[in-house]
């Protein structure tokens, strides 16, 4: 397909909702899985404790609970993807129907991008901190006195905890077996939401390649500039000035 045509190509409605539907389908319904497992509702005991020194002769003490970060982590993966999905959308539409200009382009492909890196920060994140803070291996390290749980210093993540309860205590914490299920399933859900993060970059890139390839959206191309008719959106092949 030559530049000019492809420049002056009239968008057609179905195409840019199909494009629509993908960003949408690859965007949103992963992401709502992973906020539905990650919000599993369960106890947040105190770990541990610690007195600091806040002003002279005047102490506070900090309290432990579990460690939350790789959910917190899951579930803004999940908005992030949500909110791309969305800006990915409105790029396409004002792209192909309202205006031509290059800095629709970066409006396409900039939110699939911080998507896709943000996934896959979130993946190294909650791994590592898995990898730091795993299960206990016995009830011996996680004893039960005096109406709580005594960790021995150790902290734990909540998926850790939860399926830590549903191995040692089962018959007390009954809550724990769904948990530990739901968290184990949230806990892997940056993979699929890195797939399809990498799979909305690849819609966005077929976007650019339609609109004119990396020269467009950069703004020049090798042999050409692309310049937009304000009142038509047509496209003018001009030489390039250097």
């Amino acid at each position: 397909m030559s530049t000019s045509s492809q420049f002056n190509e009239r968008p057609q409605p179905l195409v840019t909702a199909a494009l629509s539907a993908g960003a949408l389908v690859l965007g949103i319904p992963v992401a709502a899985a992973a906020l539905v497992f990650e919000k599993t509702d369960m106890p947040n005991p105190v770990l541990g404790t610690k007195e600091i020194k806040t002003a002279p002769g005047e102490t506070a003490t900090i309290t432990f609970n579990l460690l939350s970060g790789p959910q917190d982590a899951v579930m803004a993966g999940g908005y992030i993807s949500i909110i791309a999905s969305i800006l990915l959308v409105a790029g396409i539409v004002i792209s192909r129907h309202v205006s031509r200009h290059n800095i629709w382009g970066w409006a396409v492909i900039g939110p699939a991008l911080l998507d896709l890196l943000g996934q896959i920060g979130i993946l190294a994140y909650v791994n590592i901190v898995k990898s730091q803070n795993p299960e206990a291996k016995s009830a011996d390290e996680v004893t039960f006195a005096n109406g709580k749980y005594d960790t021995q210093g150790k902290l734990y993540t909540r998926e850790a905890w939860a399926c830590m309860m549903d191995k040692f205590y089962p018959d007390r914490e009954t809550w724990a077996e769904k948990a530990c299920s739901d968290l184990k399933i949230g806990a892997l859900m940056p993979i699929p939401l890195a797939i399809c993060g990498a799979a909305m970059v690849g819609l966005a890139s077929f976007m650019i390649w339609r609109r004119g390839g990396f020269g467009w959206l950069i703004g020049r191309r090798k042999n050409v500039l692309a310049y937009s008719n304000q009142k038509t959106g047509d496209y003018i092949d001009l030489q390039p000035t250097d």
